[in-house]
């Protein structure tokens, strides 16, 4: 791994202060580079199509990116994210023009076993990714999802992200 993309992984996607520092960096990445980062990438539009899936996203849920890739992230590749804990800070997101990043933890259900994982999305650069055409004037998004180990949780705690596996949780068969 080159020194510059170690940089722009150790580094925050957005610092303390707010500014965006490392998204440029994420923006400016090949699909290559894209697929070497050390955890979850990947570019939603303002509606939640996949417009890029990274390796290590595919590795996490089992799913190649060709399965994904054109797909609702919250309706068809993973339905028990359109929780207001999940999808809706994404809406939120998307509709505040002066917000620029939401961060948050939350719990897939795999068929492989629960995952914890902390989810950062912030609103891409107008440069977009070396791998996309920039079509149109539609907001992007960019999902990291970092792995954490997984948390016992007491009977009767926790939110939605901590919630048992229902229908519509990738247990079900979807992930």
């Amino acid at each position: 791994m080159s020194s510059e993309l170690v940089t722009a992984v150790q580094a925050p996607m957005v610092s303390e202060d707010g500014a965006l520092d490392a998204i440029e960096r994420l923006a400016a990445m090949s699909k290559e580079e894209v697929d070497e980062l050390p955890y979850g990438f990947v570019v939603l539009d303002e509606v939640g199509t996949i417009l890029l899936y990274n390796r290590y996203e595919s590795e996490l849920s089992r799913l190649p990116p060709e399965r994904v890739v054109g797909k609702n992230f919250f309706t068809e590749v993973a339905p028990c994210t359109r929780v207001e804990a999940f999808y809706g800070r994404f809406r939120a997101l998307v509709q505040d023009e002066a917000r620029q990043e939401e961060g948050f933890r939350f719990r897939f259900y795999f068929l492989h076993g629960a995952q914890d994982v902390a989810v950062q999305f912030v609103k891409a650069p107008p440069v977009m990714t070396q791998p996309l055409e920039q079509v149109g004037t539609a907001a992007r998004l960019f999902m990291t999802v970092v792995r954490r180990p997984v948390a016992e949780v007491a009977e009767g705690e926790g939110g939605a992200e901590d919630a048992a596996p229902s229908e519509h949780a990738p247990s079900a068969g979807v992930l």
